[in-house]
């Protein structure tokens, strides 16, 4: 089945349905281990020969990119591939979250306890803010394209034209801080709490401002998107602080009923 699922020529579907299939009989590639903190699954290494690079950018996006410089490293194994569904498994069935030997420095503790998970989100809505401001004259020109609704019109000049602090505040209401909480099952809507952390943040980042001006900039398909604005209207608004809802900006965007 791994010889089927990498194999070029195969068809695709049978392709998928062995991956599938390798996920549910456990693929042969990762050595399942135990030790006394518990089980886990080794995967396949591949080893990084220390040395001498460049990295960095005189022309980056961000400052501490620049300026271009070497580093030496030393050697390294990194595993082949991503973090699969069976690895991140075994870490939760252990509690890996709530081990704090797993989290020693103070960056990774600060990330555990969720007092740097929302800083990502918060600069996306920044940087739409600024797109606003830039643009504000284009805003009812949207409005009359039929690219955007006027409740979404009004909610943006409002933004654009909101000081730096009361921006941030209205960050903090729409990401409020703390552990974010993954939801065993995404698709199984009864069980859903729409307070939590990590489902608004989903909401947010995908529906609001970011999601609608990579939408209109061709960015993301419409069909994406139209997906991600029904998963919207069946679990309702993110939040409820305030008159400007992330959430439902991509909704009054589609119309939808």
């Amino acid at each position: 089945m791994v010889e089927r699922s990498q194999a070029p020529k195969a068809d695709l579907r049978a392709r998928i349905a062995a991956g599938l299939s390798l996920g549910f009989l456990g693929d042969p590639r990762f050595q399942r281990s135990h030790e006394p903190d518990g089980d886990y699954l080794l995967p396949p290494m591949i080893k990084i020969p220390g040395g001498t690079y460049t990295v960095g950018s005189d022309e980056g996006l961000y400052d501490d990119e620049a300026p271009l410089h070497k580093v030496t490293l030393e050697p390294f194994n990194l595993a082949q591939y991503p973090v699969t569904n069976a690895e991140w498994r075994v870490f939760m069935n252990v509690r890996g979250y709530d081990d704090t030997r797993w989290w020693p420095t103070s960056e990774a503790e600060t990330w555990r306890s969720g007092e740097s998970t929302t800083e990502g989100p918060k600069q996306q809505s920044r940087k739409d803010r600024k797109y606003f401001q830039e643009n504000f004259d284009s805003i009812r020109n949207w409005v009359d394209q039929n690219k955007i609704t006027t409740k979404q019109a009004d909610d943006w000049e409002q933004i654009a034209q909101m000081s730096d602090s009361e921006f941030e505040d209205l960050l903090i209401d729409w990401y409020p801080p703390g552990r974010q909480t993954q939801l065993e099952r995404w698709n199984d809507f009864a069980t859903i709490e729409i307070t939590l952390p990590m489902l608004t943040t989903y909401i947010s980042t995908q529906s609001s401002m970011a999601g609608l001006v990579a939408l209109m900039n061709g960015r993301i398909p419409q069909f994406t998107a139209f997906l991600t604005m029904k998963f919207i209207q069946k679990i309702g608004p993110a939040t409820k602080k305030t008159n400007l809802k992330p959430a439902n900006a991509a909704v009054d965007a589609f119309d939808i009923k």
